[in-house]
C-alpha cells in the first residue's frame, strides 16, 4: 500500500538552507515511512540539493534517491551527456550512481 500527505513540517530559521534542512528532515521522515510499513523508499529532488552528504545519507538508510542535476554541475556527466550518452553509470564523489538525460522538446538534455 502507499502512504501519502504531509508526514512532517518544519519552520526554520531563514539561514537554514534547503539542502541542509532535507539532511534533518531525511531521517525522520524515513523513520515514520518504515513504522508505517513502507520499505522501498524513493525520494525526489529538484536542481541544488545534490551534494556528497546528502547521497551519503541516503546510502547509509538504504534509500533510493533521484537527484535532477544542474547544468555545469559535476562536468563529468555533463561531459558524457553532451557527446550523447543518455543512459550510464558513473561516480559522484566516490559513489556509483546512474545517470539518465531525458531529451526536452527544445533539444536539449535533462
Amino acid at each position: 500500500h502507499c502512504v501519502t500527505g504531509v508526514q512532517t513540517c518544519a519552520l526554520p530559521i531563514c539561514t537554514i538552507g534547503e539542502r541542509a534542512m532535507a539532511q534533518e528532515q531525511l531521517p525522520i521522515v524515513t523513520k515514520r515511512m518504515r513504522d508505517l510499513g513502507q520499505e522501498s523508499l524513493l525520494y525526489i529532488y529538484d536542481r541544488g540539493y545534490l551534494s556528497k552528504d546528502l547521497i551519503a545519507q541516503h546510502v547509509d538508510l538504504n534509500i533510493d534517491f533521484i537527484f535532477r542535476m544542474q547544468k555545469g554541475n559535476y562536468k563529468k556527466i555533463w561531459n558524457r551527456v553532451e557527446i550523447g550518452e543518455v543512459d550510464f553509470e558513473d561516480e559522484i564523489d566516490g559513489y556509483k550512481v546512474r545517470a539518465v538525460a531525458i531529451p526536452l522538446s527544445t533539444g536539449d538534455r535533462k
